[in-house]
Formats: C-alpha cells, structure tokens, sequence
C-alpha cells in the first residue's frame, strides 16, 4: 500500500507545481495550494513554507483516476495527529545559484502552545519524507534540493484544523509565517447585507462597511 501511496504522492506534487501553468486544472486544488503555500522575499533572500495538511490530499485525489477513498484513509491514517511542513530559507544569486540557510529556531505557535518540530516518527512518515524529497528536486531544480521536511505534533486539544476557526504561526530566523482558519479556499463566499457583493468566506466583517457578512448558502 506505501508504494501505492508514492505513486499517488507523485502524481499529486506534479499536480501542485504545475497548477499555474494548466488552466484546467482543478480549481479547488488550485485555490488550495494558494492558501497552503507562503512566500517572503527580501532582496536575494526567499523563504518558503508549505503547509501540507491531510485535506490537500483529499482534494488532490478526489478528481483523480488514480485515487481512491481506501488510499486517501491510508494517507490520512499516516499523518493523523502530525502536521508536515516543507520549508526553504535560500539566497538566490545570479552567479552562484542558491546558497542554502540553515533553519534555526523553528517553532509552531497555536492556541498557546509552543511547539518544536520533533525528531522522530514513525517510519511511513519517513517514508513518505524519503519519496517526496528527490520529487521536490527534480521538479523545482536547485530549489527543491535545498528544502526541509519537518514534522510536528498535531494530537493535542483544539489542534490545527484547516476547517475550523483559528490561526497559527511558523517562525524560524527571524520571520513568521501566518495561517488565518479556515482556509478561504475550502468555504463558501460571505456576502455583504449593504451591497450584496461577494467576500472572503474566511472573513467575519465586510472590510468597506463593517458589517456582519452574510454565510452564502
């Protein structure tokens, strides 16, 4: 079933890097990876996080010939209670290439909690990890070469959900990374009772009159 799941976790990576580029892609998965991804740039320097939570999975599959229910609870049942991020901190030169940064002082800040990024788990985890680093590579080059997989605990009290109302925050040398929840992508449209125009489903306010937005039903 695992090599199963690294076919299927090909076919979704070749997905996600491509979606920009084919206008036919899935648009659910499109806005998804949007929301999912997290880009700082400041002069040569770029960080980057991915956020992959279990419903990018879910997504990725439903539409595909390749998935199915069975795989998408056998991916689900390998990051229960983890949350994998996949960072980059590089400095992009025109003459050298890109010089890696080491990660430092990572923490996952939500609902109070502190969290490092923890040092083992268990070995489908790994695994997985092992199959997507060299996809990374191929598809993004000298990039994908520099990121890092890093894994966190996920199993405590009002955990990260991308469904539920919420934020958290990824630090590491000296930047943050913020997550607003629900993720706009995956709920529906708030409407403004004023002027009756469409907004972020995340939002509580209409940001031109304040208002209470309306949940489009």
């Amino acid at each position: 079933m695992i090599k199963k799941i690294i076919v299927l976790t090909f076919f979704c990576f070749y997905t996600l890097f491509s979606f920009s580029q084919d206008k036919n892609q899935n648009p659910d998965l499109m806005t998804l990876v949007k929301d999912l991804i997290k880009t700082e740039k400041t002069g040569q320097n770029m960080k980057q996080v991915w956020w992959l939570p279990n419903i990018y999975w879910e997504v990725a599959l439903k539409d595909s010939p390749l998935g199915s229910q069975g795989l998408i609870d056998e991916i689900n049942s390998i990051f229960k209670d983890y949350s994998l991020f996949v960072i980059l901190d590089a400095e992009l030169t025109a003459f050298s290439g890109i010089n890696k940064n080491e990660i430092s002082n990572l923490e996952l800040k939500v609902n109070g909690n502190t969290l490092k990024p923890l040092e083992s788990y268990s070995d489908d985890i790994q695994g997985m990890i092992n199959a997507l680093r060299p996809m990374f590579s191929k598809m993004l080059g000298e990039v994908g070469e520099n990121i890092e997989f890093f894994v966190f605990d996920n199993s405590f009290e009002n955990a990260i959900s991308p469904l539920k109302e919420s934020q958290f925050s990824l630090n590491f040398n000296d930047s943050n990374f913020e997550y607003n929840l629900p993720l706009s992508s995956l709920v529906s449209e708030k409407i403004c009772p004023v002027d009756n125009k469409r907004h972020n489903g995340s939002w509580k306010y209409c940001p031109f009159h304040g208002e209470t937005l309306i949940q489009d039903n």
